[in-house]
């Protein structure tokens, strides 16, 4: 709650805000899938006098269910508080997690319940003695929204997909597809019509968005950055200083030391394994197809390499998990050493709301909308403008993220935006002169705003947070 506002957030905030009121794609140069502008347009429905502060919730109660259901399979499996307790810890000790990938009203954190649901739904609706179809048209659904929530995730559907036409094995083929397959295929069909229904609307401007935003200007836009990371070398160096400390080394350690003691006896795992394996994979893969790289790629393998190290304990007899209590233990203090300090350095500001980022945003926007008197403020921080009411220019929607880009998107893509270049910038607003212009964090990019405001003579207004410049019209 207490975490500064970020980049991202001023692309993922205003497309719930503005959800609706146009186009998400063509009007507001939105460029992922739909699901998390859905769900944060809700949220604004639900609780429209703090919608920034509502969205981190949102991502706080997302927390609370990823941990709810990781402990559920560490039970389901083990039998064991303790390890589910383990697993739970490993989790809210992530480093990566609790850091901006994990608090940011973004689409990092968010499939991972609705991904963790669908396997647990999954596993307790397939390892039965007859499947049970209602379970597993609820993991489909669930995650189908994980899957419209990030595209990233589209890679647990091969495992699934694999599992579904083989699991169980003890019935035939025809009761399998009929009890397993269809109600998985028809879950995932309904979870994911927000999708289907944006595809089939404008087939063509949402590729050019989803897909071809991402393959086209915006890597060419990386390529000229100096301090990205692009090349597969630079990303395998930063997968190895995500993926190999804190929580996710200890994971790792676990599910090494289990798997070869388990292989000692000739342990031949079974297919909740060999599932829960092929998410890990899947998410190692799909982590180093985007470029440039960030840290937060690296999130999806997580959450199912604590479930598949949770199996693998299960899997364990009485005397080997006795065994390998001290190594459990040792983990144990080793998550709290590396990844408590970060969760105990915020928790005085629990206690002071007025420290929050969405109340601090909420005083800074509501000063802001009222210096511009009911005219459009012209930004590439759209969030101080949407949070108490105010309107913005959509070829801004996005905040940076199409603007800087404008001058490199195909000539035959652009009749998919509503955008400005920077060079176009000061026609857009002189045709509707803005009331106000705020700068402040967007470093050179917010150099065209900043200018247009100097030569049309606004005046600049202090605001709590220094780092932002409103100018007013005079």
């Amino acid at each position: 709650m207490a975490e500064p506002l970020r980049h991202d957030e001023q692309m993922f905030f205003p497309a719930g805000i503005l959800f609706g009121s146009g186009d998400l794609y063509r009007d507001f140069g939105f460029n992922h899938l739909p699901n998390l502008p859905i769900m944060l347009a809700a949220v604004d429905a639900l609780f429209p006098a703090r919608p920034f502060l509502a969205g981190r919730a949102l991502v706080f109660v997302a927390w609370l269910a990823a941990a709810a259901l990781v402990a559920a399979i560490g039970w389901r499996a083990t039998r064991s508080r303790m390890i589910a307790a383990l697993g739970v810890l490993l989790l809210v000790t992530n480093p990566l997690l609790i850091d901006r990938s994990g608090t940011l009203i973004t689409n990092n954190f968010l499939p991972i319940p609705f991904a963790l649901g669908g396997l647990l739904a999954f596993l307790a609706g397939a390892d039965r003695e007859r499947p049970h179809a209602a379970l597993l048209f609820l993991s489909g659904f669930l995650l189908a929204v994980a899957i419209g929530l990030k595209a990233n995730f589209v890679a647990i559907m091969p495992p699934f997909a694999v599992a579904a036409l083989l699991v169980p094995q003890r019935i035939g083929l025809a009761r399998r597809l009929r009890l397993v397959t269809l109600p998985l295929i028809a879950g995932g069909i309904i979870g994911g019509l927000p999708t289907l229904y944006a595809f089939a609307v404008d087939s063509a401007g949402f590729a050019a968005h989803v897909f071809s935003y991402h393959r086209g200007p915006h890597h060419a836009w990386a390529m000229q950055q100096e301090d990205l990371v692009v090349s597969f070398k630079d990303r395998f160096l930063l997968a190895q200083s995500v993926w190999g400390s804190g929580a996710t080394l200890l994971t790792a350690l676990v599910i090494v030391v289990a798997g070869l003691q388990l292989l000692r006896r000739g342990w031949r795992p079974r297919w909740p394994v060999m599932l829960t394996a092929g998410l890990v994979l899947a998410g190692i893969m799909v982590a180093f197809v985007p470029t440039p790289s960030f840290p937060q790629y690296f999130t999806p393998p997580l959450p199912f390499a604590i479930v598949l190290m949770l199996l693998l304990l299960g899997e364990l007899g009485p005397g080997e998990r006795t065994s390998a209590a001290p190594l459990l233990v040792a983990v144990a203090v080793l998550a709290i050493v590396t990844g408590g300090p970060r969760l105990l350095a915020e928790l005085p500001l629990l206690a002071r709301p007025a420290k929050w980022t969405g109340n601090s945003v909420h005083r800074d926007s509501v000063a802001i909308v009222a210096a511009a008197r009911g005219r459009p403020i012209a930004t590439l921080s759209p969030v101080y403008a949407l949070e108490a009411g105010g309107t913005i220019y959509p070829e801004l929607a996005a905040g940076p993220f199409v603007y800087r880009v404008a001058d490199l998107i195909p000539v035959k893509d652009r009749r998919h935006y509503r955008l400005v270049s920077p060079a176009a910038l000061p026609a857009l607003l002189d045709a509707n002169p803005p009331g106000a212009v705020l700068v402040g964090l967007e470093e050179h990019l917010d150099d065209g705003l900043r200018e247009y405001a100097s030569t049309r003579g606004y005046v600049r207004q202090p605001l709590e947070r220094p780092e932002l410049e409103l100018y007013v019209r005079p």
